[in-house]
Formats: structure tokens, C-alpha cells, sequence
């Protein structure tokens, strides 16, 4: 990198050897670098033969730049076709997975792969042409928003808790008895009380709710559940809490 003294005067730099050109430096231009004993004309200076002597090649680049490149070659494969597919491909699997398994803000900010992998896709084969890396930092910033402000993300817990209960009646239980308190659980916050009865699974909320508080839940699990073939309904009951029906 050389300083150099411009047409007016004044120090400027520093600069690469082989963009001085580019700056007005000329054969009589005063340059200096470290290294230098002082400051010399350009013409004078060896490795800037080049600028001023079309048959002089430019200096071989160095380790440092090698090393550089390299670096540049490293990074370059987050935006690269191959990194497009197998992200794409982790989002199809993902995308798969939330349509039996609901929701939640996990599965909401893995299925954000998805749509990153195919943007990736589109633009180096159709576009020829590398996504910027302030693209894929908008795409993660948007999922993770919209995971954030997911109907379900809240009730993520809960989800594992009803899941299980759910999922028990078709390999484990053809029902859960009429005291089902043995299955009882409590999502980590305490929250949530869930409570199998024979083929119902009663969800109360641990402190006192009101009744818009009992109408978003039941619409976030009526929403996780949806086409769900082992869960009918899920309905308030006469108690006021709610009641997963998963009744034949």
C-alpha cells in the first residue's frame, strides 16, 4: 500500500500499487510506503515499473492476497447453488413436518428455510447470479419475526403436552379411564393444566382467565389440529375450560 502527494500538494492514501494509476499518480508523482528510506518518484520505484512500462508485468500476487481469495472462496459457498438445494431441500422437509405437526415458533422459523432456499435457487440458476449476503440476513429477520407473531408460538409446550395425550390414544390407550388425574400434566410454566379423560383431553389455564384468554386458546389448538383425523373438536365445556374430543 503506498501514500502518495497529489496534485495539490497534500498526502494521500493509502493505495494499491495497481490502482495509483487510477488516483493521478504519475512517472514524477512522490510515493512511499513502509519500508522506504523516503519519499521517491514513482518512475524510480522497482515494483511500480509497470505503471509507466507496458513490457514490465505487474508485481505476483502475494501469499496475503492468496490467502484472501481463498477466504472470499470459503464464504462464497453460503450463496451458492449447492447450499441453495440443501437448503431448499431442509425446508420441503420441514414444511412436511408442520403439516402433521402443527405450528409452533420453531417449526414457523425452520419452514423460513424453505422459502430462502428456493429464493437462493431462483437467483443463481434463473438470474445467474449470487444472492447478496443483506438478502439472506432480510430473509432470517423476516421469519424470525414472523415466527415471533405466530398464533402458536406461545403455546409451544403446551402443543407437546396435548401431542403426547393424542398420540397415546392411537398406540397406547384405547382410553384413559374416567379419572385420568395418573396422566395429569403442567406445561413448565405452570400455565397450563392438561388432563386426560377417556377419550377427551381437558386443557385448563392454571390462573384466572378470561374468557377472550380461553377463546384465543381454543382457537390456537383448533388451528394446530386442523385436519388433524384423530382430534374431532375442540370445544368449551360447561366448566368453562376446553375439551380435545378425540372421541371415534
Amino acid at each position: 500500500m503506498y501514500y502518495f502527494i497529489n496534485s495539490a500538494g497534500q498526502q494521500a492514501g493509502p493505495v494499491p500499487a495497481d490502482q495509483l494509476a487510477a488516483y493521478g499518480v504519475t512517472a514524477n508523482t512522490l510515493v512511499w510506503k513502509d519500508g522506504m528510506n523516503e519519499w521517491t518518484k514513482a518512475s524510480d520505484v522497482t515494483e511500480l515499473r509497470f505503471l509507466f512500462d507496458p513490457t514490465v508485468p505487474p508485481p505476483a500476487p502475494t501469499n496475503s492476497t492468496n490467502t484472501a481469495n481463498d477466504n472470499a472462496n470459503q464464504t462464497s459457498f453460503f450463496q451458492s447453488k449447492t447450499f441453495a438445494i440443501i437448503v431448499g431441500i431442509c425446508g420441503a422437509i420441514q414444511a412436511f413436518n408442520m403439516l402433521f405437526n402443527g405450528s409452533g415458533f420453531w417449526n414457523w422459523l425452520l419452514l423460513g428455510v424453505l422459502g430462502a432456499g428456493l429464493y437462493f435457487l431462483w437467483k443463481a440458476i434463473k438470474e445467474k447470479a449470487i444472492p447478496e449476503k443483506g438478502h439472506i440476513w432480510t430473509v432470517i429477520i423476516i421469519t424470525l419475526i414472523g415466527g415471533f407473531f405466530s398464533p402458536n408460538s406461545k403455546y409451544g409446550d403446551l402443543f407437546e403436552i396435548t401431542d403426547e395425550f393424542v398420540g397415546d390414544l392411537q398406540t397406547k390407550y384405547e382410553s384413559y379411564g374416567f379419572v385420568g388425574s395418573d396422566f395429569t400434566k403442567y406445561t413448565d410454566d405452570n400455565e397450563y393444566k392438561v388432563c386426560p379423560v377417556g377419550r377427551l383431553i381437558n386443557v385448563r389455564i392454571e390462573h384466572v382467565a378470561t374468557d377472550e384468554e380461553y377463546e384465543e386458546l381454543r382457537e390456537a389448538l383448533e388451528s394446530h389440529y386442523s385436519g388433524d383425523s384423530r382430534v374431532n373438536q375442540v370445544y368449551r365445556n360447561g366448566a368453562g375450560t376446553l375439551m380435545i374430543d378425540c372421541r371415534n
